[in-house]
């Protein structure tokens, strides 16, 4: 086990598929580091194969979406549905990020070209975008089953590890990838309390800790006969009894420090400007000058000048990119309008058209008085 991070979070999934008791096999996990910010999807209900869907947020100013793992298992059975209900799985991960990996015994033989099932399957990952990246045996059988799909995630040192057959009939695939726009939301902090009782104690213990030490004779021939690697051995020993003595009166106290999300338009113009205004701030806070107030507001209003343009521009970006699909423009104007109970759209007209409807019949009233 030493091969798991220190820190690690398990999800499973297990589910039996269809009405069949006796399966082989089944299940799917990941293990990860607790430090990364990955939170398990809604489960996903398939009959034609099992899959555990991971979501890393991404809060770079240029990246919004997040990066999507998966872990899937597909039983050796008829593979019909598969082919249909496999595409739409795709389908829906590619519409939620630009970036997916996606892990998984497949029991499909893609190494056979002339295999109908294995044809299918990478027909329909060409189709949508997808990459196949093992391409030597990973079973018993001389087949390669276990497969890394990506997406838009370029896979570095893929290896397959030879099998042991103690543990499995399958071989370990290990492979690299790099996320340079990934910024943890989450980052921990270790503290310590030293109240005064703590050192009083501290100091009291710390004769009693090394009173074997301190009653040897330093002049004594056998630490003079000592080796540069005893001395260091016996340095790091004594600065381990000193770390565990004050970890015993003062424990170090986990802090996680949680960073605020930034705002899909926020761009370095406008960081910069903020960055300016804050500095204008501090000018003025420390020398009082009436100059420097009037520079820190101007510079606080070309700050909202700078946001309220930014703002404007992501969201006519968003809805010219995305004017061909409804759905989305509904979310979409919902949000704006603050309408976040329904993104129907027979409510989000009613919600936008109703008080206008209102004004106009209101001004119709007042000019039927007046004539």
């Amino acid at each position: 086990m030493n091969l798991l991070p220190p820190v690690i979070s398990i999800h499973r999934f297990l589910e039996k598929l269809g009405e069949e008791v006796e399966l082989r096999g089944g299940g799917v996990a990941a293990i990860f580091n607790s430090s990364l910010s990955i939170n398990p999807k809604p489960k996903l209900s398939y009959k034609s194969f099992e899959c555990l869907v991971l979501s890393l947020p991404r809060q770079s100013r240029n990246h919004q979406q997040p990066i999507i793992f998966a872990v899937v298992y597909r039983a050796p059975r008829a593979y019909t549905e598969f082919l249909k209900e496999f595409p739409e799985f795709l389908s829906n991960l590619v519409l939620k990020t630009d970036k997916i990996i996606i892990v998984g015994d497949f029991n499909i033989h893609v190494d056979n070209n002339k295999d109908c099932l294995s044809v299918a399957f990478i027909s329909i990952l060409d189709s949508i975008g997808f990459s196949q990246c093992v391409h030597k045996p990973t079973h018993c059988g001389n087949h390669t089953l276990d497969l890394v799909l990506s997406y838009g995630v370029g896979i570095e040192n893929l290896t397959v590890l030879p099998r042991n057959p103690v543990l499995s009939d399958h071989n370990l695939i290990t492979f690299d990838f790099s996320i340079t726009e990934y910024m943890p939301l989450i980052k921990n902090s270790f503290s310590r309390c030293l109240p005064d009782s703590a050192v009083a104690k501290f100091k009291e213990i710390i004769p009693i800790t090394f009173k074997p030490v301190l009653a040897v004779d330093i002049n004594n021939k056998f630490f003079k006969t000592l080796s540069s690697i005893e001395i260091d051995h016996l340095v790091d020993s004594s600065a381990d009894s000193l770390r565990l003595t004050l970890d015993s009166i003062a424990p170090l106290k986990k802090k996680n420090v949680k960073h605020s999300k930034l705002a899909p338009w926020y761009n370095s113009q406008t960081n910069e400007l903020k960055q300016l205004s804050r500095k204008l701030e501090r000018k003025w806070r420390s020398s009082n000058h009436v100059e420097n107030l009037i520079d820190w507001k101007n510079s606080v209003k070309e700050y909202k000048k700078a946001l309220h343009k930014a703002r404007a521009a992501y969201y006519s970006k968003l809805i010219e990119e995305n004017k061909n699909n409804p759905r989305f423009l509904f979310s979409t104007v919902a949000r704006l309008t603050e309408s976040h109970t329904s993104t129907e759209p027979s409510k989000i007209k009613m919600h936008l058209f109703v008080p206008n409807t209102c004004t106009v019949m209101q001004r119709h009233t007042h000019a039927g008085r007046e004539i």
